[in-house]
């Protein structure tokens, strides 16, 4: 009898104890649009970089391989820059490249800052152009120019401005999303990734002098011009071919001819092998505290074999969809850089190859109204009226906004 009035007792006690817990400490609902901050895989970008130029370099070969019948009067070996000029564009690359990745590692830069900010690119390919080329712009030129860039940045202000969006996913907190750093930490990191980006803007002011110099645009002799203008220079090509003068024959007269320019597949091959070469050299940089993770060498080793497993094991339970992005970046990186070489090849304009890539930036926007990222990187649809469309922001949001910035200042 004593142990079933014992039994009775805890069993009475159990149930008490589980009815206060129930009254005491409710159920929070989670909200279906929050969610968790992202997570961090343990890899180095030294390892990131480097695997990511190898990558690069044998699509780059395959490329060059298929289509080597329609090149194959061009020497692959022969490299069509001078050494000199080739490790400093290679080492203006890789100083962007560089500040680029670990300024974005761990949200050194605040998440929503982090795509808007590249429109500056632009703003500095300009100046560049207006204290180092030796062209004249007209004023035309220069009010279009203007233009484009007061367009872009009114296009990308909201992302700009919204500071509880980023790529598609809302947070209650900026710092669920801004990383272990403080507001001094994101505020010098902030002008290293602008620095990087003004990198972007000389490699490709400089890159411009050598895709085509200015000494072999001209012929000896134009009897008959047209004008191809772009933004920042004019190319002259002879039309005394379809023209001919009166009392001559148009057999006698010499025809002006463009140089044939070399590849956009062999400057790409050139650069990014000479820059794959410099990341060798400066493994050292993932030991620096506060930039790299691993501050001895053993730790490296460890973050590096991770990083390899990470990009080329299809696991989805431990180490999510690492390879597939690794795969669809490396096609879009190939892509990007084939493409912008060529561009820069026929429009020959630095000013007008970025403008034309700045153009991505407000379907930037545009794109993660439509979609959102989740922690595990999936991309998944889900239509949202946002600024880009003419939204505008609630008071309650504004409150949000206002009690999230003191929150930040505050931690």
């Amino acid at each position: 009898m004593e142990d079933d009035h014992e039994e009775l007792l805890q069993c009475t006690d159990d149930e008490s104890l589980s009815d206060t817990e129930d009254q005491c400490c409710p159920i929070e609902k989670i909200d279906d649009h929050y969610l968790p901050p992202l997570t961090f895989f343990l890899h180095t970008k030294l390892c990131f970089v480097t695997y990511l130029g190898l990558l690069v370099l044998s699509t780059l070969s395959l490329v060059a391989k298929l289509v080597f019948k329609r090149y194959k009067n061009t020497k692959l070996l022969n490299n069509p820059i001078r050494y000199a000029k080739l490790l400093q564009l290679s080492s203006i690359y890789t100083i962007c490249g560089y500040i680029y990745f670990y300024s974005l590692d761990r949200n050194k830069v605040l998440c929503h800052l982090q795509d808007p900010v590249k429109g500056i690119v632009l703003v500095f390919a300009l100046l560049y152009y207006f204290f180092f080329c030796r062209n004249f712009m007209g004023l035309h030129r220069i009010f279009s120019t203007t233009t484009v860039i007061v367009g872009l940045f009114v296009a990308i202000d909201y992302g700009l401005c919204d500071e509880f969006v980023c790529r598609g996913y809302d947070r209650k907190q900026i710092i669920d999303d801004a990383g272990p750093w403080s507001w001094k930490v994101h505020s010098i990191w902030t002008g290293l990734y602008i620095f990087g980006l003004t990198m972007f803007a000389a490699f490709f002011t400089l890159l411009d002098r050598h895709v085509l110099p200015e000494n072999e645009i001209m012929s000896h002799t134009l009897i008959s011009n047209s004008f191809v203008n772009t933004i920042s220079r004019s190319v002259t090509a002879s039309t005394s071919n379809l023209i001919p003068t009166q009392g001559s024959e148009t057999n006698d007269q010499p025809v002006s001819q463009l140089p044939k320019c070399k590849s956009a597949l062999i400057y790409s091959l050139w650069i990014h092998l000479s820059m794959f070469s410099l990341v060798l050299l400066t493994f050292w940089i993932d030991f620096i505290p506060g930039i790299g993770k691993g501050n001895t060498a053993s730790v490296n080793w460890n973050y590096m074999k991770n990083g390899i497993i990470y990009h080329f094991v299809n696991d989805e339970n431990n180490y999510g969809n690492v390879i597939w992005h690794m795969i669809l970046f490396q096609i879009a990186y190939t892509t990007f850089t084939i493409s912008s070489m060529k561009f820069l090849m026929l429009c020959q304009s630095a000013v007008f190859t970025i403008a034309t890539m700045s153009f991505a930036l407000p379907l930037l926007g545009v794109w993660w109204s439509l979609f959102y990222a989740t922690p595990a990187g999936d991309l998944i649809w889900s239509p949202n009226i946002r600024g880009e469309f003419g939204h505008r922001t609630t008071s309650q949001h504004r409150l949000e906004v206002n009690a999230g910035r003191i929150n930040l200042i505050l931690g």
